[in-house]
């Protein structure tokens, strides 16, 4: 069926498939066209750093909520997680005069946030969204690694700085999409490879610069087999430690790039599945920066889930309209940073929770509605009426409208994929912070020591500057058909026009590689 979105009024489609799983988990198809729902969710989730006093204990911590945002209440990780903190106290009955989206916005406006998400880390306290970590600094969506900075997207790793999308791997630089990578730098979609740098589309490679879509090498440069001696001269003068080198090395790259061809997007292990950077997926479409998932659509930034349909970040089963929900999350609706919590619709900053509607900051706990408890008998029927209450005022199935965000839309990653204009926000009634460009930072010792033993120059620009660029040089979130530049066939991509006659599809890709080297 075809769909004119409310919001942009350009029609899309809802297939068969979709219509299967909103019925499966009763809720009617949705008003938004996918690009302006994704929009919507990200409007919801801060992508900058700030240092922030703690609402409760005065501390000043690292923290994604501006200083200036002060219509929200925010603690620090110790007093969030504190039995001296009940978010239940927060409580107010439900109104079925009003709208409940009204209502559950009083909610979360009063009940406090957690600053930043990163709980159980060591020596890193400039970290947002981290689990596990140790020495890590300004890093965001950090799990189990060490010694790493300046990034997103950055799991299981050690001694990394300035890295999306990073797994698995140890030593690097200047990466975007790397897996399982020991001592790689300024590289991109690079897998199973080590001690090369300057590489493009490359796997299970040793020692090699320069190179673009090689697989299974070892001393090449330009795609082409080196001598170890020579290898090493072009290493050494790359890794002088100086900017001049470094810029000549990149100038060298970058032409020798312009006689490549590229996948038209990034599928690895994947059956049945569209979208760009997939991984060990099966039936996965339309979505980006995926691994390990199945039966999802419209999804990004999640791995190990099923079921799913626009769901951006983490993992989960059987969710919907969802953001930053998990671990182990089964049965989220409508849901934001929800932990090991099933069955809940409407709720934020919940930890181990079940059988809840529209609760904020609650903490194992199960049949409460708007922070208030209830048997299970008066949940079920509360649950239900309020439901037919919502599709009344034809709120059903929707996530909170991009309005009701408590955050500047520029400083939320709906600014990074969905970038406007300070005059196009305020005219979408939605808030604009105008914020002072910092150009004073600091390097750490530890920073410092990584540069000079790996002969990478200093950085002379400020962190987030240097994040914003690795961020300029990943793929728009949405696919686009062109044609094969081989076989005419036609196939999706997110690459830029520019490359349209050098993007090829997948069997013509394939085909390709046999030349390489």
């Amino acid at each position: 069926m075809q769909r004119i979105c409310k919001q942009c009024n350009q029609g899309f489609e809802i297939d068969e498939r979709d219509l299967e799983f909103y019925k499966k988990i009763e809720v009617p198809p949705p008003t938004l066209c996918p690009e302006d729902r994704a929009q919507r969710r990200w409007g919801f989730r801060p992508k900058n750093f700030y240092l922030r006093a703690c609402d409760n204990c005065g501390k000043k911590v690292m923290s994604w909520i501006s200083p200036n945002s002060k219509k929200i209440k925010a603690y620090c990780e110790d007093c969030f997680k504190s039995d001296e903190f009940d978010a239940m106290v927060y409580g107010q009955d439900i109104d079925f005069n009003r709208s409940f989206f009204e209502q559950f916005q009083e909610l979360f406006t009063k009940v406090p946030r957690h600053t930043s998400n990163a709980i159980n880390n060591e020596n890193s306290a400039y970290i947002i969204c981290a689990h596990n970590n140790k020495n890590c600094y300004f890093v965001d969506e950090v799990d189990g690694s060490w010694d790493c900075y300046y990034g997103y997207n950055v799991q299981y790793c050690k001694n990394l700085v300035e890295c999306l999308y990073v797994r698995d791997s140890e030593i690097g630089y200047d990466l975007i999409k790397a897996e399982n990578c020991y001592s790689v730098f300024y590289s991109k979609n690079v897998f199973n490879c080590k001690n090369s740098a300057f590489l493009l589309n490359c796997r299970n490679c040793t020692n090699c610069l320069f190179c673009a879509n090689l697989r299974n090498q070892e001393y090449c440069i330009f795609n082409k087999k080196v001598s170890p001696e020579e290898f090493k001269k072009f290493w050494d003068f790359a890794f002088a430690g100086k900017q001049e080198n470094v810029d000549i090395s990149k100038g060298k790259f970058e032409e020798f790039l312009k006689t490549q061809f590229y996948p038209a997007s990034l599928i690895i292990n994947s059956e049945d599945s569209e979208g760009d950077y997939l991984s060990n997926c099966k039936n996965v479409s339309d979505s980006f920066c995926v691994d390990n998932c199945r039966d999802c659509r419209y999804c990004s930034d999640i791995h190990y889930s099923k079921d799913c349909y626009d769901v951006n970040i983490y993992e989960g089963d059987l969710m919907y309209e969802c953001l930053h929900v998990g671990p182990k999350g089964y049965g989220q609706f409508f849901t934001q940073l929800t932990w090991f919590s099933t069955n809940i619709y409407y709720c934020l900053d919940a930890r181990s929770c079940r059988d809840c509607f529209g609760c904020v900051g609650t903490k194992r706990k199960e049949f409460c509605i708007l922070n208030k408890q209830y048997s299970k008998d008066q949940y079920e029927s509360l649950k239900a009426k309020l439901i037919e209450k919502i599709k009344e005022d034809k709120e059903w199935g929707e996530f909170l409208p991009l309005t009701m965000s408590q955050f500047a839309y520029n400083t939320t990653m709906a600014q990074r994929f969905f970038p406007l204009s300070k005059e196009e926000v305020l005219a979408r009634g939605l808030e604009w912070e105008d914020e002072e460009e910092k150009t004073d930072f600091r390097i750490t010792d530890a920073e410092k020591a990584f540069y000079e033993k790996y002969g990478i120059p200093l950085p002379t620009i400020a962190p987030m500057k240097r994040i914003e660029k690795l961020w300029s040089k990943m793929p728009v979130r949405k696919l686009r058909e062109v044609k094969c530049g081989k076989c005419g066939i036609p196939t999706k991509t997110t690459l830029p026009e520019e490359l349209k006659d050098r993007i090829l599809c997948q069997e013509c890709y394939v085909a390709s590689l046999g030349s390489a080297a």
